[in-house]
């Protein structure tokens, strides 16, 4: 995951379904970009997923993917995809945690949806 300064991108402590996990504030976006295997976990709202060149990707991954609390979606280095906080209630953060693979781990770019 590429750090850049995002003031609507924040770590949050002190509830147990979002400790140590990212919020992604209501009507924000960001890119991911690894530079190695990980997962994407959505803890807690919802978000709007854009893959990068989707034309390219497999038929899995292209288009827009709506992913809410407990989904998961894995990530190979070069994929990249942009994420939005997304909800039908106004004012709805998202909170995500990224965590790199093993290394040694082989992961398929799958999506675990739902």
């Amino acid at each position: 995951m590429t750090n850049r300064p995002n003031h609507g991108l924040q770590t949050l402590a002190g509830t147990d379904q979002v400790s140590g996990c990212w919020k992604l504030g209501e009507g924000r976006a960001l890119t991911l970009r690894p530079t190695q295997p990980g997962v994407l976990r959505i803890r807690h709202g919802r978000v709007w997923v854009t893959f990068d060149n989707a034309q390219q990707d497999d038929g899995a991954r292209g288009g827009d993917h709506f992913l809410g609390a407990g989904d998961v979606l894995k990530l190979l280095p070069g994929q990249a995809l942009v994420m939005e906080s997304w909800n039908a209630a106004q004012g709805a953060a998202a909170y995500f945690s990224w965590d790199p693979l093993p290394a040694g781990s082989s992961p398929t770019a799958s999506t675990a949806l739902g």
